[in-house]
């Protein structure tokens, strides 16, 4: 599987359209959503600085609702495993 180069930011635009609301619940609602793909560094105020910008461009692409992979913020972490003390990676 190929990587983007980093701070290259991919989204996909998908919505949802909830058909059929169950009885008792709101009418149907259309809901634009973006999969965000990000490479992240160990730089938090970096990864911070570029998540905003991507959600200021989704934001204009009037997205709702924006996922970025886990640690996107953070980044990872290949130092010892917490649950068994061993070393990753």
């Amino acid at each position: 599987m190929s990587r983007a180069p980093a701070g290259v930011l991919n989204w996909v635009f998908v919505s949802l359209l909830v058909v059929l609301p169950a009885p008792g619940q709101t009418p149907s609602v259309e809901l634009k959503v973006a999969a965000v793909q990000f490479r992240s560094s160990f730089d938090i105020g970096d990864n911070c600085k570029r998540m905003s910008e991507a959600l200021g461009k989704l934001s204009a692409e009037h997205v709702q609702v924006a996922v970025f992979p886990e640690c996107a913020l953070t980044g990872y972490y290949l130092g010892a495993d917490r649950a068994g003390g061993t070393a990753v990676g």
